[in-house]
């Protein structure tokens, strides 16, 4: 079981399309760290930007803090590949 008050909490999320971009958002504003994976060159990328924008968006409407949202974009990483102790095979995967 993953303890998730521990600082090393990381979610791995692979695929930056549609449903790896709804979900990245919910697991960094819960304050989890986020490891963000797409097999095609410059997805993972592309899906992390479209995330901050909708962000964005938010800190505009007043519903995110601004410096809540510099918090978020220090907490997710691109994976440029899948070895090492996040290793995924669906599209959510938990490690501690």
């Amino acid at each position: 079981m993953v303890d998730f008050s521990r600082d090393e909490a990381r979610l791995g999320v692979v695929g930056a399309g549609a449903m790896g971009q709804g979900d990245v958002p919910g697991a960094l504003e819960g304050g989890l760290a986020v490891v963000l994976h797409d097999a095609r060159p410059g997805a993972a990328e592309d899906g992390a930007k479209r995330v901050f924008q909708r962000l964005e968006r938010l800190v505009g409407k007043g519903r995110l803090e601004r410096d809540r949202l510099a918090a978020m974009r220090g907490h997710l990483q691109i994976a440029p590949g899948l070895d090492g102790p996040n290793t995924v095979l669906n599209e959510l995967s938990f490690s501690a």
